[in-house]
């Protein structure tokens, strides 16, 4: 890997014999199959989308920090299938890493451990007689989570991607570290000491069940943008059977923390 490495920027070619997904006709390219949404994307249609892949392919210009974030959002869902101590240690390093919190050694060093342990189950691929689709899916899941601690994270989303029936949840977390397409302004008159204090104790401690309450802090703050209110207290698509913890890279907390 190299240090400072950027994310690659997508191809831009047309494939007319491949229908882009339903709703964005005419809004996609498309490049060696994968669907590039056009970047006039509107709000509607990022909150309605349920392809991870177009939805990647549209953020991939936002910066390292929030798609590495998300990845490993990502992966946290397929916890089930990461049983290597290896593949878990990548995951906080990525996180802490997005956060300038661990040196890029440490990125370097998790990266090759997580090689090792993928490398492990690879192998013993052979030997896997009457468990194949156990050992394919955990494959999967340590592919994405080494992905976090490469250069180019988003691989992590496009290797996710694979596990059916999951594309809700994945788009569900792309959209809680992304937001909308259009820019949310921020009124200073909201950041009280309150607004602040609870927006990073939520973050630092994960406490993401507490964003109802600075849901209120905001209100009792003059806030009464509904996208942000709406965002705190969990009122979104999707179905109450299928909300999912917010993750590290939240966008209402990182615009409350000025992190970006």
């Amino acid at each position: 890997m190299v240090p400072g490495s950027k994310l690659p920027q997508p191809p831009r070619q047309v494939g007319a014999d491949v229908r882009p997904p339903e709703g964005l006709d005419g809004r996609c390219v498309v490049a060696n199959g994968i669907f590039l949404v056009d970047l006039l994307m509107t709000d509607s249609e990022w909150l309605q989308c349920q392809n991870p892949r177009s939805m990647i392919n549209f953020v991939l210009r936002k910066r390292d920090r929030k798609m590495r974030l998300a990845a490993v959002a990502g992966c946290r869902l397929f916890g089930d299938h990461l049983g290597d101590d290896r593949l878990w240690q990548a995951l906080d390093v990525a996180e802490r890493f997005a956060d300038g919190l661990a040196a890029y050694a440490e990125l370097e060093a998790a990266w090759d451990n997580a090689n090792i342990a993928f490398k492990a189950l690879s192998d013993d691929e052979q030997a896997a007689a009457g468990h194949e689709e156990e050992l394919h899916d955990a494959i999967e899941a340590a592919w994405a989570a080494r992905q976090t601690v490469s250069p180019e994270p988003e691989g992590a989303f496009f290797h996710l991607s694979m596990f059916s029936g999951y594309e809700f949840l994945i788009a569900h977390i792309v959209r809680d570290v992304f937001g909308p397409p259009t820019r949310v302004l921020l009124n200073p008159a909201w950041l009280t000491s309150q607004v602040t204090a609870l927006a990073d104790s939520i973050y630092q401690e994960r406490a993401f069940d507490a964003l109802p309450v600075l849901a209120d802090a905001l209100e009792d703050a003059g806030c009464n943008d509904a996208g942000i209110l709406e965002h705190c207290r969990g009122i979104d698509a999707a179905p109450a059977s299928m909300r999912i913890q917010h993750a590290r890279g939240c966008w209402v907390l990182d615009l409350l923390l000025g992190r970006s």
